[in-house]
This record gives structure tokens, sequence and C-alpha cells, in this order.
């Protein structure tokens, strides 16, 4: 009796392992049938993220191109306004205050100095001065120019600097020049000894019909060329040991605005005068 029971229950317990035997069957055939299925989706998706970040590059382009499109009409018609002003207010302006103007910025670039080199530094003081002057002309000049070298002996008096060398370069047309300007030495008799020795000032100028334009200032140093006599000076100046040294680094460059053309203002002048005359 018991057997059969036993029995019973274990075809009841066969039977639950077929079904469950043919329902794992069914699953992993529906797995087979969905598995293709879900690699496509996944391709569809991969492959529509692809497009929409291609579409998002493009839109970003588009609407790059569009701004800057949109910024470059506007500055053009800012330009057209700002041109149109200028002229409008130009031709506002009296013919005489035109030619003034005109002569204002020809003195501003007339004449540049490109390069300025100190030959033969440092040396003894009782040397020559020589300097290689590089300068470029955007117009042409029918006077000269000018250049001077002023050596400057005392800080305190005047009377004690030292023009080393003037010199007329001229006529000079447009184009660009080179050339060395060489000065004696300053007269050391002309300048206190106490002043010899130390820092002092040396001037490079140039003008246009007495109009000084540009000034180029330098620190010279004059000191012992022996270490024993720069620690112990002696009583009396040894003028022939005493060496020189114009510092380079650091030039002070002054520039001033003068007129190139003083035919052009004179005209004007007159000009003026003669609107001014009553009838």
């Amino acid at each position: 009796m018991r057997k059969m029971k036993q029995d019973e229950g274990l075809d009841i317990i066969g039977e639950g392992l077929e079904t469950l035997k043919n329902m794992a069957s069914d699953m992993n055939e529906e797995l087979d049938r969905q598995v293709p299925l879900m690699d496509e989706i996944e391709t569809k998706a991969d492959r529509a993220n692809a497009d929409l970040k291609n579409t998002n590059v493009r839109l970003k382009e588009t609407v790059l191109q569009l701004r800057s499109s949109r910024n470059f009409c506007i500055d053009i018609v800012l330009l057209c306004i700002i041109l149109g002003i200028a002229a409008y207010l130009y031709k506002a302006l009296p013919p005489s205050f035109r030619r003034s103007a005109t002569a204002a910025a020809i003195a501003m670039s007339a004449v540049n100095i490109t390069s300025v080199a100190v030959l033969d530094n440092p040396t003894a003081f009782l040397n020559p001065f020589q300097f290689e002057i590089s300068y470029e002309c955007l117009i042409p000049l029918e006077d000269d120019l000018e250049w001077k070298l002023v050596y400057v002996g005392s800080a305190e008096d005047e009377s004690y600097d030292q023009m080393l060398e003037s010199v007329l370069v001229g006529p000079v047309n447009v184009g660009t020049y080179r050339f060395v300007l060489q000065a004696d030495p300053p007269d050391p008799s002309k300048i206190r000894e106490e002043d010899i020795i130390g820092v002092t000032v040396l001037l490079l100028t140039c003008s246009y019909m007495g109009q000084e334009f540009i000034r180029v200032g330098y620190y010279v140093n004059n000191d012992y060329d022996d270490e024993q006599l720069r620690e112990e000076p002696p009583a009396k100046l040894l003028i022939d040991r005493v060496q020189r040294n114009v510092l380079t680094d650091k030039p002070r460059v002054t520039k001033f605005t003068i007129n190139f053309h003083p035919e052009t203002s004179t005209g004007a002048g007159q000009e003026q005068q003669q609107q001014q005359q009553p009838p």
C-alpha cells in the first residue's frame, strides 16, 4: 500500500518535471526567436544615435554660419555708417583746416628712425663717437635733415654742454637710408673734473628746417679702466685712463610733432586772412 502511494507520488513528480522541461524548452525557443530581434533593435538604435549626432553637428554648423553672416552684415553696415559720418565731417570742415590736418598727419610719419647702433663701445674717453643710424623717409623732403650729437657736461649747468657734431643730410627722397655719424669726444678742459667721472647723458637729435622732431638720449658711464684706480681714484684726474661706456640697452626716445611742409600751413594762414578781410 505504501509502495503504491510512493509510486503515485513519483509519477506526479515525474509529470511535473516533464511539464517544467517542456516550459523550459518553449522559453529557450522563444529566446532564440527574440535574440535576432533584439540585435536588430540595437543596431537600429545605434544607427539612430549616429544620425542624431550628425544632425546636431550640421545644425550647429548652420547656426554658426547664420550667426557669422549676421555679424558680418552688421559690421559692414556699421563701417559704412562710420565712413559716411567721417566723409560728411571732412567735407564740412573748412579747406584750411583740412590742409592743417593733412600736414599734421604727414608730420607724424615723414621720417622714422628704425635703428641706432653705437660702434666701438665701450672705448676710451678720448676716442671719437660713432653712431650707425638707419632711418626711413615716407615723403620726399626738399630740405636737409640736421643730425646733432650733444654731450651733457653737467646735470646742473647747461653751459657745460658741448655740441660734438652737426651734419646735414639731404635732400631726402622716399626710401630707407643708413649712415655713420662720427663725432669728436668732448673737450675735458670744458668739463669740471668732478663731473667727468660718473654718469652723464648723450643726446642724439634730428631736425628739419630748424624743427627738432626726434631726440634719443643715452646714459654714459665714465670710469677708470683699472679696478685699483676705481677703488682709489688719484687726486689728479688721469683722463687717458678713463673709459667711456654708452648704455644702449634702454635709450630714451622723445618725438615731437612738426610740419615737414611749412609752406602748406603758410598758404592756409594766408587764405584764412584773405577770407577774414572785408569785401
